[in-house]
């Protein structure tokens, strides 16, 4: 598991595009398919959610979420807007129909891949600060398991975690419980309230 300072320590050492990458993934919980499928018109700033409608695996955008529950909304908290609203002031590729990860190389057709954002960039620094032993294996659904323990041990509510992750499958006591998604907005605060504890958010992007 990874904390909140660890995950921040991790961004320091990444560029931009990684960077804004592992933060979504980290403090949202999605799926790193479901998170370089997103166009900048799933994100509803208005009212703090991010919607995942398609995912983008094998090289393919797939119209389809891995689960029926996996279209519910996303928290996005003022710090997580704050970073993609900085993210899309960076790119070129800043209209509501452009992928929010889009590829340069590809001028923007396709999004950045998963693999080789964590292969380039993610792993190689989270070796080298420790996180991880030289050959051990890492990807992105470590940021969602951390991010679900997290918030286990915060909120002692199961119904926080279950709809940070959007699980399908609920474990026995989640299934007479619903979703909370005011107290998941509220717990990913306090998530980014800790990852940003010694930086302001214009200093990490830079």
């Amino acid at each position: 598991m990874l904390s909140p300072h660890q995950v921040f320590a991790l961004l320091e050492l990444l560029p931009f595009p990684a960077q804004v990458a592992v933060l979504l993934v980290a403090c949202t919980g999605i799926r790193i398919s479901e998170c370089l499928g997103l166009t900048w018109k799933h994100v509803d700033w208005a009212n703090h959610r991010i919607q995942i409608q398609q995912v983008f695996r094998r090289g393919e955008i797939q119209n389809r979420t891995k689960t029926r529950a996996s279209r519910a909304p996303v928290p996005m908290c003022e710090a997580l807007a704050a970073f993609l609203a900085d993210r899309r002031q960076q790119t070129p590729y800043g209209n509501d129909e452009d992928f929010i990860f889009a590829s340069l190389k590809l001028n923007g057709r396709r999004p950045l891949w998963g693999q080789t954002l964590n292969a380039d960039f993610v792993k190689p620094a989270s070796v080298s600060l420790g996180l991880i032993a030289k050959g051990e294996r890492f990807g992105w659904h470590c940021f969602r398991y951390s991010l679900s323990t997290w918030a286990n041990d915060v909120t002692k509510d199961i119904t926080v975690s279950q709809t940070l992750l959007r699980h399908s499958k609920p474990d026995m006591t989640a299934v007479y419980t619903h979703g909370n998604f005011a107290r998941a907005l509220d717990a990913q605060r306090q998530y980014m309230s800790q990852l940003l504890a010694t930086e302001s958010v214009s200093e990490v992007v830079q």
